[in-house]
């Protein structure tokens, strides 16, 4: 499979391109014009998410960030940055620890907080996965989510239920996005002559047993 950083695959992008090769990014995408992408409001997610977490009295709010050459983790820091610019609050340069997306991930990224010993009231995981080593982390150091530390994340999981605690989560709709890519990708091989598109799929806050208003 190909790296995580697509942009480090630009030639055989535009190889694909002057070939006359229908694509469709999805996701992940890359910021080379002339290829139509879908992807969900990963910035305006991001920020509902923050939002939500500063409505529930936190001031001090870590992001565990994703890998900063895709667009998903770029953009999700974004969001992240811009509630909290809007709010006044101050963001310490330790308190955005960027890595990869998997629960290892979010394991090391929380270890490295708790070892700077400046401690966030809450953290934005990029990912759900990485949320999951942020309570297998904060577990084996006897700190107890939500009460010690807050947590949510982008991107949610059908076992969340059975996570105690339930994880509120930015729910990212996988099926609209794969049904708006593939409609996207037929339209392309009926009409290459198309100019290319681009579909940013709206998300949504769901409140669990983390992050809960005051």
């Amino acid at each position: 499979g190909l790296h995580p950083n697509l942009e480090g695959h630009r030639e055989i992008f535009e190889t694909v391109k002057k070939r006359n090769v229908p694509l469709v990014f999805f996701d992940r995408t890359v910021d080379t014009p002339g290829f139509s992408r879908v992807t969900s409001d990963d910035e305006g997610g991001s920020y509902t998410a923050v939002c939500q977490m500063i409505e529930s009295g936190y001031t001090k709010i870590a992001h565990l960030a994703g890998y900063n050459f895709t667009s998903i983790g770029k953009n999700r820091l974004k969001g992240y940055q811009r509630a909290l610019q809007e709010k006044g609050i101050d963001v310490p340069a330790d308190y955005i620890v960027k890595g990869g997306f998997g629960e290892s991930d979010g394991y090391n990224g929380f270890m490295k907080l708790f070892k700077g010993n400046n401690l966030p009231q809450a953290i934005f995981a990029v990912t759900y996965p990485v949320a999951l080593g942020v309570l297998a982390a904060a577990e084996n150091v006897g700190l107890e989510i939500p009460n010690d530390l807050d947590l949510i994340c982008f991107g949610g999981s059908e076992y969340n239920r059975f996570i105690k605690p339930s994880l509120s989560f930015i729910d990212q709709p996988t099926d609209e996005i794969g049904r708006a890519a593939t409609e996207l990708l037929l339209d392309e091989i009926k009409h290459p002559e198309k100019d290319a598109k681009e579909i940013i799929v709206p998300t949504k806050l769901i409140k669990c047993e983390t992050c809960i208003s005051c």
